[in-house]
C-alpha cells in the first residue's frame, strides 16, 4: 500500500508492497551481509516496531518503541538499506524478519539487532518455483519461514533463508479449494495451522498443513470483504483486519463465533502481543499504530509518532 498524497491529506491507494519487477532465477543461496557497520542496532531493546516511510525520496524507517505513548522512540535506517520494507516479524532468537520490495527484486531479510547482523534472501537468486514478489512473512513454532506471494496467488514455506525446503500452496487465480487470488498475509497458529488472507476471493483460508488439508474459508457470507493483515492467538481464533470497512474481526473456529469492531483509521496489519492486548498498524491519512485492551475498540490508543517526525504508513507492527 502507498499514499500518494501529502502526509495527513493522503487519497486510498493499494498496491503489493513485495511485487519485483524481475522473475526469479536459477542457483539460489542466501546472500550473507553483516552490515555496513556490523554495530548493534540502537533499537536493540525496543518491544514494538514499525517501518516508516517517506513516500517522496524512497527513505525508509525501522521504528522501535516501548510502548505506544511513544516511550522510547527510536529510529533505524540500517545504513539506508531499507526500501519497500514491511510486515516484520520476530523469531524465537529475536532476530527480526520482514518483506522488502526492493527496485530489482522482493526479497526476505533477516536483520540481527544485537549484531547488526544482516541477512537478505535475495529472491531473484533462488530456486527455479521460487516466488519473486513477497509480500508478507510469518514464522511457524520450528522456526520455518512462511512467505506471500501476490503476484504468483501462492504462499510459500522455507525451512531457512538458504531456500531448502521449498514448498508452495495455492494456484491461481482462482475462487475454488486450493486456489487463491492475490493473498496479501498469512499467519500460523500455535497448533501448526496456516491462515491466509484472500481478499481477491474476499475471504481468508485457513488449512492444517501446506498439503491443503483441511481447506476452511471464512468469509461475510458474501457481504463485501477486503481482508489484510491477519493473526491467530493462543486459542486459535482469527483477526483479520478490512482495509476497505474500517474494521477489525475475530472468528472462533471453536463456536463458529464472527465478531466485529469498528476502527478509526484504515488498519493494514494486526499483532497480539503475549499479555492479550490486540495492535494495528494504520495508513492513508492515519499513519498511526494503536493498540487495544482486547477485542474493543472503545479501549484503542494511538500514536502517531513524534510532532516532529509523524509517521509516514507505518508499515506492519511486530510486538515482543
Amino acid at each position: 500500500m502507498e499514499c500518494t498524497g501529502l502526509a495527513g491529506g493522503c487519497s486510498t491507494v493499494k498496491f503489493l508492497v513485495g511485487v519485483a519487477l524481475v522473475a526469479a532465477g536459477c542457483g539460489g543461496r542466501a546472500v550473507i551481509d553483516d552490515g555496513p557497520s556490523g554495530a548493534p542496532s540502537p533499537l536493540a531493546s525496543r518491544g514494538i516496531f514499525t517501518f516508516s516511510s517517506i513516500v517522496f525520496n524512497g527513505q525508509q524507517w525501522l521504528i522501535g518503541l516501548d510502548d505506544l505513548e511513544g516511550t522510547g522512540y527510536t529510529t533505524d535506517n540500517v545504513d539506508g538499506a531499507l526500501h519497500g520494507a514491511c510486515d516484520p516479524v520476530f523469531d524465537a532468537q529475536g532476530r527480526l524478519l520482514f518483506a522488502e520490495g526492493v527496485a530489482e527484486a522482493s526479497r526476505l531479510v533477516r536483520y540481527d539487532l544485537e549484531t547488526g547482523r544482516v541477512e537478505p534472501f535475495e529472491v531473484g537468486d533462488a530456486p527455479a518455483g521460487l516466488l519473486a514478489s513477497i509480500e508478507a512473512v510469518a514464522l511457524d513454532a520450528q522456526g520455518r519461514i512462511y512467505g506471500v506471494d501476490s503476484a504468483a496467488h501462492q504462499v510459500f514455506r522455507i525451512d531457512d533463508l538458504d531456500g531448502s525446503g521449498f514448498v508452495a500452496l495455492g494456484s491461481g487465480p482462482g475462487s475454488g479449494t486450493f486456489e487463491l487470488d492475490t493473498p496479501v498475509d498469512v499467519a500460523v497458529g500455535a497448533d501448526g495451522k496456516i491462515v491466509i488472507s484472500d481478499p481477491g476471493n474476499a475471504r481468508v483460508v485457513q488449512v492444517d498443513d501446506m498439503s491443503g488439508a483441511g481447506w476452511t474459508v471464512y468469509d461475510l457470507d458474501g457481504e463485501p470483504f477486503d481482508p489484510w493483515g491477519v493473526a491467530v492467538d493462543v486459542s486459535g481464533a482469527i483477526y483479520v483486519v478490512d482495509f476497505d470497512a474500517f474494521a477489525l474481526y475475530r472468528f472462533d473456529p471453536s463456536n463458529e463465533a464472527r465478531d466485529r469492531v469498528g476502527l478509526p483509521g484504515q488498519p493494514q496489519h494486526a499483532a497480539l502481543g503475549a499479555d492479550g492486548r490486540i495492535y494495528v498498524s494504520f495508513l492513508n491519512g492515519s499513519h498511526a499504530l494503536g493498540v487495544m485492551d482486547g477485542f474493543d475498540a472503545a479501549t484503542l490508543t494511538t500514536y502517531t509518532g513524534p510532532d516532529d517526525e509523524p509517521f509516514i504508513n507505518p508499515c506492519g507492527i511486530a510486538v515482543r
